[in-house]
């Protein structure tokens, strides 16, 4: 791999309800005086923005923070979800009072602060259960005494949803290896049974012997298919059920991997307890950005955060140079035009992007980059697909990440098949058009 580097950088992903307060505090992190004005209707969030945020040190490493301002409709909750990854600190935002279009504030009750609160927490336990979360009230000085009754309520109900949360996590890990147990012993028995039938053909094919090698499997009922003379029907069958039983295997192990916040692949041991959703401070954080208070002592613990390996382990991860070099082709035109902007399996994109390295003429050093062999350039993909600089879920790429998010934003925001869009967002037009702008809607 050759010499590596650490990298300090994550995604600080700022979610919650519409109207909390989240474009104006990722605003008021950036002003030197920690502060940024109020955000009308219709300058709110449409999708995500982003932003950067950067912690300097004199003796210690810079750490990047990608500021992803997540909308708060309802509508883009699972969308959202898509962008959820492991490397990312997530502030959890609520408000007291909302604002009317003549400004003014207009209380909210407990339980619908707290509502979407636990829809958030439900979402993150279920796609990244080990998530470190900062939570922030905002617009504390608009009603400083309502604020601090309201903010005791809310971070006791909190705490009860986590505790909940964290009893179906154990749960469900305890549930998925008694099936991920059965599952072997499946495997076990067909494997057992293939190889007694191979043996008695005196056949020199035999079934792979390691257990996770899902493309060994694949590659074995690919050869058999083949043979001369061709095996029997029931051989066929037989060696096709422990192809799908090894998937499902395949399958469970990723799944209790993540349930017990463990990405590698490998099957977590009997003594590693199930992760949980982790609150970075006992109670809420309690800011208002117009008046700037709360903001410094916030970021504070930002960065506090940022720097404790124990709470954000992969915080310094060593990577190697290579996959730096990647991530800075991808940005240049003759890489770009090579991989494209379609929807493609991760496999294919690490040959179209290995291709790119070693023809195109890029700018910058990708002399170890070009030696990369494909399984190590898909391992550099789904690395960067974690801070967002690629696109990598459920085993497909896209190599703008933001394109999804931009595409969403006309969909949920516009009719698809209105003057107005057509004349907006299509930059051209083809037969049968229409039928595919109303399939779409």
């Amino acid at each position: 791999a050759g010499p590596t580097v650490p990298v300090h950088e994550l995604r600080l992903m700022l979610i919650g309800d519409g109207e909390v307060g989240k474009t104006s505090l990722s605003r008021a992190f950036t002003d030197p005086q920690g502060r940024a004005g109020r955000i009308g209707k219709e300058q709110r969030t449409v999708g995500i923005d982003l932003s950067v945020l950067s912690f300097a040190a004199e003796d210690g490493a810079d750490i990047t923070c990608q500021v992803c301002d997540f909308a708060g409709q309802e509508i883009y909750y699972f969308s959202h979800t898509l962008h959820f990854t492991r490397r990312c600190l997530y502030l959890l935002m609520w408000t007291t009072h909302k604002f009317s279009e003549s400004d003014a504030a207009i209380a909210i009750a407990v339980e619908d602060i707290v509502g979407p609160l636990k829809r958030w927490l439900q979402l993150l336990a279920a796609n990244v259960p080990e998530a470190n979360v900062v939570v922030v009230g905002t617009h504390c000085k608009v009603n400083p005494d309502a604020f601090a009754v309201v903010q005791q309520r809310v971070d006791e109900l909190l705490k009860e949803e986590i505790e909940r949360l964290r009893f179906i996590a154990e749960q469900e890990a305890k549930a998925t290896r008694e099936v991920f147990q059965l599952q072997e012993a499946k495997v076990r028995s067909l494997k057992h049974d293939v190889n007694a039938k191979l043996s008695a053909m005196n056949s020199r094919l035999s079934v792979p012997y390691h257990q996770g090698s899902l493309r060994r499997h694949e590659e074995f009922v690919q050869a058999l298919a083949g043979m001369s003379p061709k095996p029997t029907r029931s051989l066929l069958l037989q060696a096709r059920a422990l192809l799908e039983a090894m998937q499902e295997l395949c399958r469970t192990r990723l799944r209790l991997g993540r349930l017990h916040g463990v990405y590698d692949g490998s099957e977590p041991a009997a003594s590693v307890g199930a992760a949980h959703l982790k609150l970075v401070n006992e109670r809420s954080f309690a800011v208002d950005s117009v008046e700037g208070v709360g903001v410094a002592e916030l970021l504070r613990a930002v960065e506090a955060t940022c720097r404790d390996r124990s709470a954000l382990p992969f915080m310094g991860e060593q990577v190697p140079v290579s996959w730096l070099q990647v991530k800075e082709a991808l940005k240049h035109e003759t890489v770009r035009d090579v991989v494209g902007d379609c929807v493609m399996s991760v496999g294919d994109a690490a040959v179209k992007v290995q291709a790119a390295l070693q023809q195109g003429q890029v700018e910058v050093d990708i002399e170890r980059a070009r030696a990369l062999p494909v399984e190590d350039v898909r391992s550099c993909l789904e690395f960067w697909s974690l801070l967002g600089r690629v696109f990598v879920h459920n085993g497909y790429f896209l190599r703008d990440a933001w394109f999804v998010i931009e595409l969403l934003k006309p969909l949920v925001h516009h009719s698809v098949t209105s003057r107005k869009f057509l004349q907006e967002f299509c930059t051209g037009s083809f037969d049968g058009m229409s039928d595919c702008l109303q399939q779409l809607q």
